[in-house]
């Protein structure tokens, strides 16, 4: 239920972005759509994450989500952020880059005395593919991500979602 609860939030909290507008006198950018709600497979949760993505300018968009995972006897959850750099941008086509971190807690229960939590900040960067409409609608991404844990670990993701105009 507790899921449930911070995914609202979390979702809710996007669609209220998607529709500021730029005070009287202050010009806009010319990009109409600002923010995406998506569903990743694989990619900074790990396993899968639900997040969201603001362009701040239309260059640069902060991406914060969530994944929880319970299974076993254990609990995990990420809080992956990042700060992504698109270029391109014609007709929606971006090549990004991006770099950030996730936050990691869990706790795992296992058989006679191996109990314990862990948590801490596993350090990302990617770069990939990113369709971004200007105009809203179907928004998509793939990229290569690298985690930085006691060496280097390479990651692909897919996010499915949609842009709002």
């Amino acid at each position: 239920m507790k899921k449930l609860l911070f995914v609202s939030i979390f979702a809710l909290s996007v669609l209220g972005t998607a529709s500021l507008k730029a005070a009287p006198g202050l010009s806009e950018t010319t990009v109409d759509s600002k923010a995406t709600a998506s569903v990743e497979l694989l990619g900074a949760g790990l396993l899968y994450s639900v997040f969201g993505s603001y362009r701040f300018i239309p260059e640069l968009a902060v991406n914060l989500g969530v994944s929880f995972s319970s299974a076993n006897g254990s609990t995990n959850l990420l809080i992956p952020m990042s700060l992504s750099f698109l270029a391109g941008g014609k007709n929606g086509h971006h090549f990004e880059l991006l770099g950030g971190g996730s936050i990691v807690t869990g706790s795992y229960t296992g058989t006679g005395i191996s109990t314990g939590t862990v948590s801490g900040f596993l350090p990302t960067f990617g770069a990939g593919y990113r369709y971004w409409p200007s105009e809203g609608g179907f928004h998509f991404r793939g990229t290569l991500y690298g985690f930085i844990s006691n060496g280097f670990l390479p990651w692909f993701g897919l996010s499915f979602g949609y842009a709002f105009s």
